[in-house]
């Protein structure tokens, strides 16, 4: 696969300049499809006190890394943050490891938008936060009908501790009533698994076939297959035991019938974009005795 070659270039490149500062407290945040995402993030990261590095390493501005720092009772953290430049798993898969490569978070987020599955539960500009990702590869190709038959592989990841799943949950039910209503307006934020796959759904066949195969699932997107299994493969080359990834989405629209409206887009982007970045400062609040990226990674590690 594309992905697997551009990750062994970026993992193998002789001493690559080395922008990680292994005594950083540090985090990441991608955003997927588009930058319109990513503004209206890193607006709301300056309301939560995060200042901008203005000072950055070439390679990174050459890759549209832009870096923040906050200091919490005498504790920096770092943070960095970028686009995906296109849709898929592949790409995603890509953009996740050299983001890895290059700025060696602790913890990094995909945040943007998704079509939901349960249209009576899961509602537009409803945010996801996910427990898990389904999604399917295909191997084979076959068939001397009319129709091709592939072979079909199902991967789920990641596998987070059942404490890391009920805190997750835990989040999602107490951080609704720290939204401003006033700014943003009535949405649920929803702890839930969610489908990636390479294709946008606009087909209510396919989402009935998907409900059927993935029960669990709340909402479908097109990036955070990848991006977990980019996050998986760097845990286990690199032993960083510790590192997490989360997946935060707003619903735009019905996966089983499109109906786009540009407000419903942009309120979905912001709602996910906040919840991001709430669940940022939740997790900056758990580990604010710890004084240096150690004890940080003792803790990430056991939880």
């Amino acid at each position: 696969m594309v992905w697997r070659i551009w990750a062994f270039i970026v993992m193998t490149e002789s001493n690559v300049v080395q922008l990680k500062k292994k005594s950083k407290i540090s985090f990441g945040i991608l955003t997927a499809l588009v930058k319109d995402e990513l503004v209206s993030c890193e607006s709301l990261l300056q309301g939560y006190g995060w200042i901008e590095i203005k000072d950055i390493h070439d390679d990174l501005r050459r890759a549209n890394v832009r870096q923040w720092k906050k200091a919490i009772n005498g504790t920096d953290y770092h943070l960095s943050t970028m686009a995906f430049g296109e849709m898929g798993q592949s790409f995603s898969s890509v953009e996740t490891l050299c983001f890895l490569q290059r700025c060696d978070p602790l913890i990094v987020f995909l945040t943007g938008i998704a079509g939901s599955l349960k249209r009576d539960k899961v509602f537009l500009r409803d945010v996801v936060v996910s427990l898990d990702v389904h999604w399917r590869g295909q191997n084979r190709i076959s068939g001397a009908g009319d129709c091709d038959e592939y072979r079909v592989r199902n991967y789920t990841l990641p596998t987070y501790t059942p404490d890391l799943r009920r805190s997750i949950q835990g989040f999602a039910e107490s951080v609704s009533g720290d939204v401003d209503r006033s700014v943003y307006g009535d949405f649920n934020i929803n702890a839930s698994s969610i489908f990636s796959w390479d294709y946008v759904i606009d087909s209510a066949r396919v989402v009935d076939r998907i409900n059927k195969d993935f029960p669990n699932a709340a909402c479908v997107e097109m990036e955070g297959g990848g991006f977990q299994y980019a996050i998986d493969a760097y845990r286990r080359l690199y032993a960083r035991t510790y590192l997490k990834g989360f997946i935060v989405r707003g619903i735009s629209d019905y996966a089983d019938g499109k109906v786009k409206v540009t407000n419903d887009r942009v309120a979905a982007s912001r709602n996910a974009s906040l919840v991001t970045v709430m669940m940022l400062d939740w997790i900056l609040k758990k580990i604010d005795k710890s004084s240096n990226r150690s004890e940080v990674v003792q803790f990430l590690s056991r939880w």
